[in-house]
């Protein structure tokens, strides 16, 4: 899923993508994924290279990263649900913080 400086709403929905990337990976400026729903959503990463998501993951929903490689989050990450890490690394940089989610 490549977002680049629009918003990709779950709207309630569960998701499951490859790679999170974008090809801006200056901070504040590459777009959004979000739940604007009040149903929890789950966005689930499964990826075989490693990559920088340069965008906000915010609202009501989980993240559960695997695969063998490393997802870079260089901003802050609002959304409320888990980080779910269940193989492969997660990388906060620059400004990143998952600061209102539980980490597993």
């Amino acid at each position: 899923l490549q977002v680049n400086g629009g918003i990709f709403d779950l709207n309630g929905n569960d998701q499951a993508v490859r790679t999170l990337l974008n090809s801006n990976t200056l901070a504040f400026i590459a777009g959004e994924i979000t739940n604007s729903s009040g149903t929890p959503a789950t966005l689930t990463t499964a990826m075989n290279a490693s990559s920088i998501f340069g965008a906000t993951i915010s609202g009501n929903l989980s993240l559960v990263r695997s695969g063998n490689n490393t997802l870079t989050l260089p901003d802050a990450q609002t959304y409320t649900g888990a980080t779910i890490v269940r193989g492969g690394g997660l990388t906060l940089q620059d400004a990143g913080s998952l600061a209102t989610s539980s980490i597993t």
